[in-house]
């Protein structure tokens, strides 16, 4: 039997925690889709009650992560580049939107025509070579990617970036490790913490807590 794999990016996400099967018709899958939110709102509910401000650093989630779980450092090859490139798009959009003045980023097209976005996809990766061409002195990076391997085809990938204090993480893997993987998430998550002014102002950083922590 072919086993399934399945990725997972905990940043941000907002799906409920269970998963309920039933066959049926789509008034069921929508009926589903309610009660796995109404879960998962009530489970988000409980768990921010209980939250604490008890924040460490990045470079302490380093020491952890390498000391608890033997998280290795990946090389710097394409597939460093990748996630780097991306995230540098999405951290100058979020912290330095003013160094895009003379970049402005192409809309999606309204209508679903093939041409269209033919047009759009050449535009955007036009406007994403603009802005990985912004200089390391205009923005600074320090981004690194660890991962922590469960099993042959099953880790835990974690990206850091410190001088913007990014972390976030994906677990990639076979059906069958997806809970181990997320409960690794989930400690690293804890232990990265949030200050009282994450729990104040809903930052990202708490969002991506809550939202990781609600997944088991």
């Amino acid at each position: 039997m072919e086993s399934k794999r399945k990725s997972v990016t905990i940043i941000g996400g907002d799906d409920g925690p269970i998963s309920i099967f039933v066959a049926g018709s789509k008034e069921r899958k929508s009926f589903i889709r309610s009660v796995k939110y109404l879960v998962y709102k009530i489970r988000r509910m409980r768990l921010e009650e209980r939250i604490q401000a008890q924040p460490h650093t990045i470079k302490q989630v380093i020491r952890f992560i390498m000391k608890k779980y033997n998280a290795k450092e990946i090389e710097h090859d394409d597939f460093y580049l990748e996630h780097k490139k991306y995230l540098k798009q999405s951290l100058i959009e979020e912290y330095r939107p003013e160094l895009l003045k003379e970049l402005p980023k192409p809309e999606y097209p309204k209508e679903a025509d093939k041409d269209q976005w033919r047009e759009f996809h050449a535009k955007y990766e036009e406007w994403a070579e603009g802005v990985n061409e912004i200089s390391e002195k205009d923005f600074p990076m320090d981004f690194h990617v660890y991962k922590i391997k469960c099993a042959e085809n099953a880790s835990v990938q974690i990206n850091i970036e410190k001088v913007n204090k990014h972390l976030a993480i994906q677990c990639t893997g076979e059906n069958k490790y997806m809970r181990r993987l997320q409960k690794i998430a989930n400690s690293i998550y804890r232990y990265y913490g949030v200050t009282e002014k994450d729990i104040e102002q809903k930052t990202e950083r708490y969002e991506a807590m809550v939202c990781c922590l609600c997944q088991l």
